[in-house]
C-alpha cells in the first residue's frame, strides 16, 4: 500500500492521519452524533407508553390481566404464539399448555392434541377433559373461539378486541 501511496502522491495525502487534535474533534462529533441519533430514534420508541400500547394491541394483555385478577386455576390453553407471552405474564401461578418452543421442548403427542384442540379434529373436547385445561386465552374469532362460543360446558369469562378467555361453565 506504501508502494501504491508513493507513486500517487493524491492518495498520501488523503490517507494521512489526522494530527491529535483532529482526532479529539472527530471523535467528539462521531459521541454527540451518536447520542443525538440514540435519543431521537430509541427515545419515542422505547418509552413505557409505547411498549405498553404495543403490548396490548398485539398479544392478550387484558386477558393476562383478567386470568390473574381472577386467580384462575392453574392450566391455561392458548395458541402457541401466545403462549410464551402468557408464561412470562403469568408465571408461576400459571402454566401454559403449549408455547412457541413447541418443537423443542414438547413431545409429539402435546402437538398432537394441540393440533387436535386448536382444529376441533374428532376427539377434541375428551383431549381437553384429559390435559385437565382449566381456561382458554384465544385469539378472538378463531375457529376455536367460534366453536367453543356453541359448547355448554364452555362459558367466555373476559374478551376484548383480540382476545377471549374461556372458563368452565358453571352449574347452578
Amino acid at each position: 500500500i506504501r508502494d501504491i501511496a508513493a507513486q500517487r502522491p493524491g492518495l498520501a495525502r488523503i490517507n494521512k492521519a489526522p494530527d491529535a487534535r483532529a482526532r479529539g474533534a472527530l471523535n467528539a462529533v462521531l459521541i454527540l452524533a451518536i447520542a443525538f441519533a440514540f435519543a431521537g430514534v430509541f427515545s419515542r420508541s422505547m418509552s413505557s407508553v409505547d411498549l405498553a400500547r404495543t403490548e396490548r394491541q398485539k398479544y392478550p394483555a387484558g386477558a393476562a390481566d383478567y386470568v390473574r385478577a381472577q386467580s384462575l386455576p392453574e392450566r391455561t390453553f392458548s395458541s402457541f404464539e401466545w403462549g410464551g407471552y402468557l408464561s412470562w405474564r403469568l408465571y408461576p401461578e400459571q402454566s401454559v399448555f403449549i408455547d412457541a418452543r413447541a418443537d423443542i421442548i414438547y413431545d409429539e403427542r402435546v402437538l398432537m392434541d394441540y393440533v387436535a384442540i386448536m382444529g376441533q379434529l374428532p376427539g377434541w373436547r375428551h383431549r381437553i377433559r384429559e390435559w385437565k385445561i382449566d381456561q382458554f386465552v384465544i385469539e378472538r374469532g378463531s375457529p376455536l373461539d367460534r366453536a367453543l362460543a356453541e359448547e355448554p360446558d364452555w362459558a367466555r369469562g373476559y374478551e376484548d378486541h383480540n382476545a377471549v378467555v374461556y372458563v368452565p361453565r358453571r352449574n347452578e
